[in-house]
């Protein structure tokens, strides 16, 4: 049975206009968004991914996840995503919600588990890569000697610069000259110190992060924490 609208009524009976909308028109429309598209998913840049320890670790809580669920592990992430994660090393909501692949849905189900898998990790000192790795950290050290910063080596080598700044902890704590004020300034290093008069020693990144309300990423943090702990300054 058919019925009849407001809508309809009202060009029946009162006389409203109906605009028709051509279709070259919606074509033009569709292909104005597809454009759109293609050219915010260009501007976005390249996405840094790592295979390191961190990544076998979420591969690893992701086969877990699968075979509770009983679904195939890219169901829950693919490989690109988790290699994502492990580049970036997100520390919250917001910075886990721009690594790719990973929606509403999956952020919600899923983002939690891996957000805190990441900083359990982080926390607990693994910034460096695994041990066995003496020839990356040396391509590190040659490429800060030529005077590249944390971002070029990064970009050099396709790592995060969390990755970079823990290969330069690693280094300063192995007796390298590593010049800490390259990559922290004094009111950088006061606030590290002022952060951990609170806290019982050993330092968790972590909790001086959040004492620091995310002012300092961790890779500075932990490197910060050397120098200090180097210089007795706490």
């Amino acid at each position: 049975k058919m019925k009849l609208t407001e809508a309809s009524q009202a060009v029946l009976f009162l006389g409203q206009n109906v605009r028709l909308v051509r279709a070259d028109t919606v074509q033009k429309r569709k292909e104005e968004e597809d454009a759109k598209t293609k050219s915010r998913r260009k501007s976005a840049g390249p996405r840094n991914r790592v295979r390191d320890e961190l990544f076998e670790h979420l591969r690893q809580l992701r086969l877990d996840i699968s075979r509770k669920k009983g679904v195939p592990p890219y169901i829950v992430f693919s490989d690109a995503t988790l290699e994502e994660m492990a580049a970036e090393r997100p520390v919250n909501e917001q910075e886990m919600r721009r690594i790719s692949g990973l929606g509403e849905a999956k952020m919600s189900e899923f983002g939690q588990a891996f957000l805190k898998a990441i900083n359990d990790f982080t926390t607990a000192g693994n910034q460096a890569p695994p041990p066995g790795k003496d020839e990356a950290y040396r391509v590190t050290f040659q490429l800060y000697q030529q005077g590249c910063n944390v971002e070029e080596i990064a970009a050099k080598r396709n790592i995060s610069p969390e990755t970079v700044l823990g290969h330069f902890t690693h280094l300063y704590e192995s007796g390298e000259h590593i010049d800490i004020k390259r990559f922290l300034n004094k009111n950088d290093l006061a606030s590290i110190a002022e952060a951990t008069k609170y806290l019982e020693p050993p330092f968790h990144i972590k909790e001086v992060y959040d004492a620091m309300k995310g002012t300092v990423s961790y890779g500075r943090i932990k490197l910060g924490l050397s120098y200090l702990a180097n210089k007795k300054l706490i």
